[in-house]
């Protein structure tokens, strides 16, 4: 019953948050101007992020630029010439992009400011996947909530990649991703399924080096993701796979928004401190 108990929780703290959030993120979305993305509710998938976080600090503003290979340069000027970037970076647009396609998405606070920035990459034949229409964007814009507690430093995102193990750095926006951006148990079990299984055991696997799924070598990789490398490296990827799971078993015991509160302690407090205020273990 974790998968359930994990799920119906993050729905009921969307649904009381709905009710009771007084969060104002300031939300901005660009779209290129040849793209045309085949999801239409932008809007509403970081509408649910802004408001499933709402008990945690957040970004003033987030924008998102929604852009195609052909829109890179367009992209790029838009950033370029954004009044409210203290350190504007246009090479950042082409981190969703590889050879002619942009297809990944990238996401944090940007440097000397409180904006989060989310970089998304449109390619068409990417469609067929139910993964981003909303549970993509929510996965953004939690990466952006994770360096909020960092806001005021030189490098928000600096500072929660130093404080943060690698598992829960993509378990927890993986894990906001697809229990709130679905509407019934049964999406979230069938893009669950889809996205772990793909990812351990599909014909190209995140990490083919990693194939032994043995106690020990979970543990192993506990251990191993502390601290965390970044630029990442090495078994990083796990984190969309076992680092989902830990954080969905995680939050059947401590509530779906409990590992959030790992990244509010970590501002004052180690990682061993941070999880066991959390955990109490």
């Amino acid at each position: 019953e974790v998968s359930r108990i994990a799920w119906e929780d993050s729905q009921r703290i969307l649904t009381l948050n709905s009710k009771t959030s007084g969060a104002k993120v300031d939300l901005v979305i660009n779209v290129g101007p040849t793209t045309k993305s085949y999801f239409d509710n932008y809007e509403e998938a970081y509408r649910k992020a802004i408001t499933f976080w709402s008990n945690f600090d957040q970004p003033t503003i987030y924008w998102a630029l929604i852009y195609n290979y052909e829109d890179k340069s367009w992209a790029k000027e838009q950033i370029e010439k954004a009044s409210f970037l203290k350190r504007p970076d246009p090479t950042l647009v082409d981190a969703p992009c590889h050879g002619s396609v942009c297809s990944g998405a990238n996401s944090g606070i940007e440097p000397d400011t409180s904006v989060g920035l989310g970089l998304n990459g449109i390619h068409q034949p990417d469609s067929w996947d139910p993964y981003r229409y909303g549970a993509l964007q929510i996965h953004e814009y939690t990466h952006a909530v994770q360096a909020a507690p960092w806001i005021g430093d030189d490098d928000p995102n600096a500072g929660h990649q130093r404080a943060a193990p690698c598992w829960p750095g993509e378990g927890t926006p993986h894990f906001a991703g697809l229990t709130v951006g679905t509407d019934s148990y049964e999406d979230y079990l069938r893009i669950r399924g889809q996205q772990v299984w793909g990812d351990l055991f599909g014909q190209y696997p995140r990490v083919p080096s990693f194939d032994d799924f043995s106690p020990m070598k979970i543990v192993e990789y506990y251990d191993t993701s502390m601290p965390c490398a970044y630029p990442p490296e090495g078994n990083y990827q796990l984190g969309y796979s076992l680092g989902f799971l830990t954080v969905e078993a995680l939050s059947a015991i401590g509530g779906s928004d409990s590992s959030m509160n790992l990244y509010k302690l970590m501002k004052n407090n180690t990682f061993p401190k941070a999880f066991e205020l959390t955990y109490g273990s």
